[in-house]
């Protein structure tokens, strides 16, 4: 399993033996290099999209960060499992 995270945080360090015992890899994309932390959030989610032939949501409202990244999904034609959807 891999965290892929927007920017680096101090947890990690702090809690270094916990993250290396449930992931077997932390991340931080190379393209978030240097970008401003609220827009790394942004660009972290559309760069997990395009590498993933699935997405697998839990997006129950029509707004937000979550419902923006499922859209993009959509646009990039991405197959998708909305968990939120199934458990209407």
């Amino acid at each position: 399993m891999i965290l892929v995270l927007p920017y680096l945080q101090k947890r990690i360090n702090v809690n270094s033996a916990y993250y290396e015992s449930m992931f077997d890899l932390v991340l931080i994309p190379s393209i978030l290099e240097g970008v401003h932390y609220k827009h790394a959030i942004v660009l972290r989610n559309r760069w997990m999209v395009e590498q993933a032939d699935y997405v697998i949501a839990m997006v129950e409202r029509k707004e937000g960060g979550a419902y923006a990244t499922l859209q993009y999904a959509q646009k990039k034609k991405k197959k998708i499992i909305n968990l939120a959807e199934r458990k209407k």
